[in-house]
Formats: C-alpha cells, structure tokens, sequence
C-alpha cells in the first residue's frame, strides 16, 4: 500500500470540504442586536465561525478584566465597537482561552 499517495489524497478530499464550507459560510460571526452602528453595518470576525454565547461589550477600552470576567461567564463571541481600543493583553487573553473578538463597523 502506498502511504504517501493515500495521505495525499486524504488531504487533497479534507481541504477541499474545507475550502468548500469556507465558500458558503456566511461572513459575520456574532448576532447580537447592535444599537450603536448604523443599519446595514458589517462586523469583521477575528476567528471561525462556532456556536456562541455573546456579549457585547460598550466601554471605550476593553481590558484584561473584561474577557476574564466574560470567559468566567463562558462567553465565546465578544462584540466591540469600531473605535473600541482592546489592549494587547485583553487580546492575548482572548486568544489563548478562544474568545472571539469582533469589531462593529
């Protein structure tokens, strides 16, 4: 048996169903109700869309606490404003515990 011709086509089928469901999913990521950005707005998503608990946070800087307190009530999906500033350690925070961040436009 040829390992090598069969991993590469086992990889070849993966990435294609990847790239295909890549293809058809939907751009945005969190559905939370925005009252802040005008209609037809668009939110950029920083991660994979998966199933979520939101949480849209309103202050002007996010910080560390922010996501701490946020994955400590299992949140997986945080909404920001445009001009919302997230520090870099709030960042990194959501990163390594999987929160994703998304920007309101």
């Amino acid at each position: 048996m040829d390992y090598d011709a069969l991993v590469t086509e086992i990889l070849t089928r993966v990435l294609a169903k990847l790239n295909q469901a890549e293809a058809s999913a939907t751009p945005s990521s969190c559905n939370i109700p925005d009252t802040s950005c005008s209609s037809g707005s668009t939110c950029t998503s920083l991660a994979a869309p998966v199933a979520k608990k939101e949480k849209r946070i309103t202050k002007r800087v996010v910080t560390e606490r922010d996501m701490r307190l946020a994955f400590d009530e299992n949140v997986t999906c945080v909404t920001v404003g445009e001009k919302t500033i997230v520090t870099d350690v709030a960042q990194e925070y959501a990163t390594k515990n999987k929160i994703e961040i998304v920007r309101c436009e």
